[in-house]
């Protein structure tokens, strides 16, 4: 089989349409809500970025719902019939629901379609992370390999894909059970940030904090330097919830610790926003480990 797969990924990557559009991938999009109120980046029922972040600062509080079985499959279905190699690389089964459906649904595809080629990856990320373990799929496939090939490269791969992020609002986290409400407060009281990483098993853990928002920037880049595997994959990512400029520091600050400057920046969706609130700065890179 030549390397003419085709790439199906979720929203939660958080990588631009015009960026997908341009490689065919196709994205199952999750949806979101205020209230009951449901919005889907994939329908007309949909907020800007600025529009999410500017509810979610007024106090409005979202919350997402995963993708099901049976959506999973009605996605899947075309290209079973088509007969037409796909690779599924979804969010982290660790966060989410989502990847199981589309276990589920690949399963119950190849009773009635034996002979599809399909390999469901859980890409043990999120955010641009899955974004950049798919943009090296992509490359993968224009190198040529199969879908076997790059299947199995990205199982191998995914556990040198570093995450490392810090949020401005502790309450965001809070609220999703990644901290103590009381360690909340005080962090917002005394103005001191997480730092945190995304774990083997794609579980958002908690490595420390430290004081100002401008030192929890820098400890991205610093971290990042340290871990780097120089020349695995010269491509890094930067996302941010509604805070451009702050990812812009991060990506200058790596460029002159590292020299690397192809990397991509672009905003957190509302379905990880949901859960990091506005602030955050996440940087995803190729490294010797997951945990800084």
């Amino acid at each position: 089989m030549d390397g003419k797969f085709k790439i199906l990924s979720d929203s939660t990557c958080d990588m631009p349409i015009e960026y997908l559009r341009e490689q065919e991938i196709t994205l199952a999009y999750m949806s979101y809500f205020f209230g009951n109120t449901e919005y889907n980046d994939g329908s007309e029922k949909r907020l800007s970025v600025k529009e999410f972040y500017n509810a979610v600062r007024q106090g409005r509080i979202p919350h997402t719902a995963q993708i099901n079985p049976d959506t999973a499959k009605k996605l899947l279905l075309p290209f079973a019939r088509e007969n037409t190699p796909l690779l599924c690389l979804v969010f982290s089964s660790a966060l989410s629901g989502t990847c199981q459906s589309f276990f589920i649904a690949r399963d119950e595809l190849l009773e009635e379609y034996p002979s599809w080629p399909v390999a469901v990856v859980d890409s043990r990320a999120a955010s641009m992370g899955e974004g950049l373990l798919l943009d090296y799929a992509v490359s993968l496939r224009n190198k040529g390999l199969s879908l076997e090939e790059t299947a199995a490269d990205i199982e191998t791969s995914k556990y040198q894909l570093c995450h490392y992020f810090t949020v401005d609002d502790l309450h965001h986290l809070a609220r999703g059970g990644r901290l103590s409400g009381v360690s909340a407060l005080l962090g917002s009281i005394l103005g001191i940030k997480p730092l945190l990483y995304c774990s083997d098993e794609g579980k958002l853990l908690v490595k420390g904090k430290i004081r100002t928002r401008r030192r929890s920037l820098d400890w991205l880049a610093d971290e990042m330097q340290k871990h780097l595997l120089p020349g695995r994959y010269n491509r890094f990512f930067v996302s941010h919830g509604d805070c451009l400029e702050d990812a812009e520091y991060v990506a200058r600050r790596v460029t002159e610790l590292t020299g690397l400057t192809d990397y991509m920046i672009h905003p957190i969706g509302p379905v990880i926003g949901t859960h990091s609130g506005p602030g955050t700065v996440a940087l995803f890179f190729f490294g010797d480990r997951r945990e800084p």
